[in-house]
């Protein structure tokens, strides 16, 4: 079709494409107000990094000599960023958080997603129409294993509740965002702290542990070494004993021989006991992990419907509909000219 012959045709059908548009666009308006008002609330903060930690002086060097594998103590004392998310996502972190208070201002209560999801949550509207379950999801529990059989209902509040948290890490900016997605926005705030807070106490955990098995490794390497040194020693000290007039050569190489094994693992030994007092300290201290950077806040403006998107969407359908309808009476016309 050329220009005209649409305009002429547009003008013939303009009544059906007015019906098709007010449909399509009161389709687009009935759905936005139908679909409830989402807050998103957000935070940021810097994690607190701690760099791997080094072998001391030439500690790494005298203990290859020793033919003592130290490797271990070079492992960072800190839980990557990048693994936050991964935390996030977890079963065991959403139902920890999902079990928080917070405070719906909406309905003036206080209570945790868990049991406003069973009471007012996804497709409850449906419930009290008579369709859909009624039934409510029951709590999960995790075992001594952390082994986890969910059924369908609980992983589908899991999985519906995954999508309202979420984590993000600006490697570059070195800073971390968090964010929570809720039906009221003090909830949505209360959330979003209640993230932030249990993200650290999971960090600091990892943190903790990572700091005590590398304080075992250590103990268990000086134990080593310790043992190892006092037989040395005893064998310096009873070889001086046994040749106090060193007559010949071959007494005196064994001598200095001893006595290198000794100053070594007397230097191992020196160097293992004060990183071993180190890293006691590093267990021992309570350090802030992460450095505020925005605090979460009510939000004042709602995140979702977009009901202008969803009414352009719909009157976009309406006139695509239109045209389709167009194409195929013209297509029928000139099937019925052959």
């Amino acid at each position: 079709m050329e220009i005209v012959e649409i305009v002429l045709v547009l003008k013939q059908r303009r009544n059906l494409l007015l019906k098709i548009m007010g449909v399509a666009l009161a389709l687009g308006v009935s759905i936005s107000l139908l679909l409830p008002i989402e807050y998103k609330s957000k935070g940021a903060f810097y994690p607190s990094i701690d760099n791997p930690s080094k072998i001391p002086g030439n500690l790494g060097g005298l203990a290859a000599i020793a033919g003592i594998n130290l490797s271990g103590i070079n492992e960072s004392k800190g839980v990557s960023p990048l693994l936050y998310p991964k935390l996030v996502e977890s079963n065991r972190f959403k139902w920890e958080l999902a079990n928080k208070p917070i405070y719906f201002s909406s309905i003036g209560e206080t209570m945790s997603y868990f049991e406003f999801y069973n009471l007012y949550g996804k497709n409850n509207w449906l419930k009290r129409l008579g369709f859909g379950s009624t039934s409510s999801v029951e709590a999960i529990k995790f075992d001594s294993t952390d082994y986890l059989t969910l059924n369908k209902a609980q992983y589908d509040f899991l999985e519906e509740f995954g999508d309202r948290i979420e984590c993000n890490v600006y490697l570059e900016d070195g800073y971390v965002t968090v964010s929570a997605i809720m039906p009221d926005p003090v909830a949505a705030a209360d959330l979003t702290l209640h993230l932030k807070e249990l993200l650290q106490d999971y960090v600091l955990e990892k943190q903790i542990l990572k700091a005590n098995q590398e304080l075992t490794f250590i103990q268990e390497r000086y134990d080593e070494m310790e043992r190892e040194f006092r037989e040395v020693q005893k064998r310096y000290f009873s070889f001086q004993d046994r040749n106090m007039n060193l007559n010949t050569a071959s007494s005196r190489l064994e001598l200095e021989i001893i006595q290198d094994e000794y100053e070594i693992l007397k230097s191992i030994v020196q160097e293992l006991s004060s990183q071993l007092e180190s890293q006691k300290l590093m267990v021992q201290k309570d350090t802030p992990v992460f450095s505020e950077i925005e605090r979460p806040s009510n939000p004042k403006l709602k995140y979702s419907p977009k009901r202008s998107i969803i009414v352009l969407l719909f009157g976009f359908l309406g006139l695509l509909y239109f045209l389709i309808h167009l194409w195929f009476l013209s297509l029928k016309d000139e099937i019925s000219k052959i």
